[in-house]
């Protein structure tokens, strides 16, 4: 055991009773759970904020869902997850300073604060499996508190730590690199396995901690190789926790299963997305285009950790403040120009699973919220295809919820878990207990997804639906056609259905916003969307006759044309054409919303031949009665577009349409 002192702490058991035989040793009492921080963090306001206020399910209500709407999916319902829970049970805490070396040349040593949480019953005669948890972007361990509390009550042995940069922990951020956060989790996962010389009681290290003995050791990892020092470890994490896992995994086979939460696939697409010239996942071989607001956010979030915590590591203030170079490289120069430096670029792809996803072999739930602007659903799909492609076994559930949106009730709370009454939380109870524990558990449908329209009461479950993966939705197309003065272009059913007609817009002048929607992004926004006169081109549908069901990224095809674009795309990046993608609802009573209030930038290479831009991503019922319309603009409030103006034009003729809209649909 552990030499330094501990704080024995009882965790909440008001789950639903479970035959006694299912109950590890490690879970034999139950008790109060300390009060837990309200949020699970925030971006500052202009961002909006993580998962936060996801509803509590009253006990008498926990185990049970019902549904006055349709469905889950094709007559077919989920099971409900969760049945691997157990009653909590008791646990200890210990502070702890763990010494790691990393860096490419493993020459940098960093101080990591941790808690280890240890179930009161584990010892070397009854060990149990083990799980490291690490805080999201601008965030310390306290955040990942709850995380840890309940699944220590669940029978693990979980190490809560502070990630490099954050909190008390020393050394500067390092965006979850894999020489850098994921040499890091390996040797804390050595320190787990016992190895002695990186525990400590103190910041200086020169009190050491003893390494626990009661991790279950396993034979092989899984690559299928022997491996020293090889336990029964996963992780869990949201966000910028997420992203740590795949850094961790990637380097080292010995993690047996992780569950990243709302996290990136490819960091030059989360911060400079662009929907169009897209080659593999969501990467583009066309620079894309500044997310001004999240970037500006979260870089200050970045130094105030830095600033916060300056005691701990003064080094952390030189340079670039708390983060690595190109970072405040990316602040003065690519928020200017809305245009990422190669530099950037480079720093951003290598902390990206995109481009290591065939090095990590451990089974993997992926929970990415469908309200979630900073990564979106589209990013998640691209990480599921990747895994899928290199043979790991991967799970995906898109859940209400993200960093720019609440959760629903019965989804999940993560400052309040339950298994029994939380869909999303049931789900990764489950896959550790498969993974972790090697019981027998069946772990649901690979991929699953909320539908925010369907009414419930308790568990989410019945407003989830499943598929075999995001691209195997049914797909149907529209068409854009010409329309009249008053009424602009027209979304059509059919090619044969198009008429004559032109949509012509004008990009804005060192990248000015001409629309004046909330810029704030993610679906809780209901404000309406205006865009100025001559700033956008407009095709909308007929009412609908019926419901329509969008699940996932739609696509435009779309031919433009414009005389000033080849000229001004001689400068680069920035005078290419640039412009945004926005899919709106427009009521009975005229006023037009964008969809979940996600905007789509794109910057076009080459406007010589058809244009493809992938949408970002979504879960949304359009109402029979309801329009549907796609709208191209020349500006946004939420991005620093391209800085020299072009005017853009899109043709339509009788029978041939000037563009195609292809829509996921399951209705």
């Amino acid at each position: 055991m552990l030499s330094a002192a501990v704080t024995t702490t009882a965790v909440a058991g008001t789950a639903a009773a479970v035959p006694a035989a299912a109950v590890p040793a490690a879970a034999a009492t139950a008790g109060t759970i300390p009060a837990a921080p309200a949020t699970l963090g925030t971006i500052p306001a202009a961002a909006g904020t993580i998962p936060a206020a996801a509803g509590t399910i009253p006990a008498a209500a926990a185990a049970t869902a019902t549904s006055t709407a349709e469905p889950a999916a094709s007559g077919t319902a989920l099971a409900t997850p969760g049945s691997t829970a157990v009653p909590d049970g008791s646990y200890t805490t210990t502070a702890l300073h763990l010494k790691v070396t990393v860096g490419p040349n493993n020459d940098l040593t960093c101080d990591v604060v941790a808690e280890l949480y240890t179930p009161t019953s584990a010892d070397a005669e009854h060990p149990v499996p083990a799980m490291l948890t690490t805080n999201g972007w601008g965030q310390d361990l306290a955040n990942n508190a709850p995380l840890a509390q309940y699944f220590a009550g669940q029978g693990y042995a979980v190490l809560n730590y502070s990630g490099l940069g954050w909190g008390g922990s020393s050394c500067k951020v390092q965006v979850d690199r894999p020489e850098y956060d994921g040499k890091a989790a390996s040797q804390l996962i050595d320190f787990l396995a016992g190895a002695p010389g990186i525990g400590f009681t103190d910041a200086g290290h020169s009190q050491p901690a003893t390494p626990p003995d009661y991790v279950i050791a396993d034979s092989t990892g899984t690559d299928g190789q022997r491996h020293q020092r090889d336990i029964r470890v996963g992780m869990v994490g949201v966000s910028y926790g997420g992203g740590a896992q795949f850094a961790a995994a990637s380097v080292h086979a010995r993690i047996d299963a992780i569950a990243p939460i709302a996290t990136w696939n490819n960091l030059v697409y989360s911060l400079f997305p662009n929907g169009a010239d897209q080659t593999t996942g969501v990467a583009s071989s066309t620079p894309g285009v500044s997310k001004l607001i999240l970037g500006v956010a979260l870089a200050i979030l970045g130094v105030k950790s830095g600033l916060d915590h300056a005691a701990v590591d003064p080094l952390r203030l030189l340079g670039c403040p708390n983060m690595p170079t190109q970072v405040c490289a990316a602040l003065t120069a690519d928020t200017v120009t809305g245009v990422p430096s190669q530099d950037t670029r480079d720093l951003l792809a290598s902390a990206s699973v995109a481009n290591f996803a065939d090095r990590i072999k451990a089974p993997t739930l992926l929970l990415q919220g469908q309200a979630d602007a900073l990564f979106d659903l589209n990013e998640s799909s691209a990480t599921f295809a990747a895994l899928r492609a290199a043979g790991t076994p991967v799970q995906l559930a898109w859940v209400s919820g993200g960093h720019t949106g609440a959760a629903k009730p019965g989804d999940y709370d993560l400052t309040a878990l339950d298994a029994r009454g939380q869909y999303a939380v049931g789900r990764l109870v489950d896959h550790f207990a498969k993974y972790l524990k090697k019981q027998t558990v069946d772990t649901g449908p690979d991929f699953v997804y909320q539908r925010p329209w369907v009414t419930y009461t308790g568990n989410a479950v019945v407003s989830y639906a499943s598929a075999e993966a995001p691209e195997a939705i049914p797909t149907q197309q529209r068409y854009l056609s010409g329309g009249t003065a008053l009424s602009g272009g027209r979304l059509v059913d059919t090619p044969e259905q198009a008429t004559g007609g032109l949509q012509t817009f004008l990009t804005g002048p060192a990248a000015i916003p001409t629309s004046l929607g909330s810029p704030l992004p993610g679906n809780d926004s209901s404000d309406p969307d205006l865009n100025l006169p001559g700033t956008y081109g407009a095709w909308t549908s007929q009412p609908l006759t019926a419901p329509v069901d969008v699940v996932g990224s739609p696509s435009l095809t779309v031919q433009f044309q414009s005389p000033t674009v080849p000229v001004n795309a001689l400068a680069g990046p920035t005078g290419m054409l640039t412009g945004y993608a926005k899919l709106y609802d427009i009521g009975p009573d005229g006023v037009a919303r964008v969809v979940d209030n996600k905007v789509t930038p794109f910057r076009v290479a080459d406007i010589g031949r058809p244009t493809t831009i992938n949408l970002t991503g979504t879960v949304y019922r359009f109402a029979a009665g309801h329009r549907l319309q796609i709208l191209l603009a020349g500006g946004d409030l939420k991005f620093r577009g391209g800085l020299l103006p072009n005017n853009v034009t899109v043709f339509s003729k009788t029978g041939k349409p000037g563009g195609e809209l292809t829509l996921p649909v399951t209705s």
